[in-house]
């Protein structure tokens, strides 16, 4: 319906922003800053896989997993207390909250050791759920910046901008009502 063309060039626009984003990634990839954060990963899997070894736990201390844990319960809150705001959130507010959800959700399972009951599986279903509506909003928001410059074909960019709103209009109230409900983290 919006015609081979556009669609065409909207393709292309999409090429050389993932082209771009490619080479952005490769220059972080060789990095100072992305070789410093791989040493800590390694240093952190040498510890949890030596704490397994001698039979203890990792951390070995107490305090240390009081203090992950509370680490994780602010991240919970964090992204509980944006996301009950969802349905209010703009497109810039929810793709911050996307990122918060990842951050909590990678840190829920580096520290599944600690948590109780039953594993992570129940809390991160619906967390990952949230992930996915607010992955397909930042989807549509995408294509309609990548189609906007076209310039000379504002109908384009009008259908895909009412798609975006009413991909919004029909995933948001699910998704703000599953985090409305609460999900908890159950710790040991």
């Amino acid at each position: 319906a919006l015609g081979r063309a556009q669609m065409q060039r909207v393709a292309r626009r999409a090429q050389l922003a993932r082209a771009r984003a490619n080479t952005a990634l490769r220059r972080f990839l060789g990095g100072a800053e992305f070789a410093r954060s791989l040493a800590q990963v390694e240093a952190l899997a040498a510890a949890l896989a030596g704490g397994g070894a001698e039979g203890g736990t990792w951390p070995r201390s107490r305090n240390a997993q009081v203090a992950m844990l509370r680490a994780l319960e602010r991240q919970r809150l964090l992204v509980l207390r944006q996301g009950k705001r969802l349905a209010r959130l703009d497109a810039d507010e929810r793709h911050a909250l996307r990122i918060e959800g990842k951050r909590l959700r990678y840190a829920v399972e580096l520290c599944a050791p600690l948590l109780a009951g039953g594993g992570i599986k129940p809390w991160l279903r619906p967390l990952r759920g949230l992930q996915d509506v607010l992955g397909k909003l930042n989807d549509a928001r995408m294509l309609v910046e990548l189609a906007g410059p076209l310039g000379e074909d504002r109908a384009l960019a009008r259908v895909l901008a009412a798609r975006a709103a009413e991909c919004a209009r029909d995933e948001l109230p699910q998704a703000a009502a599953g985090q409305r409900r609460g999900q908890g983290l159950h710790l040991r």
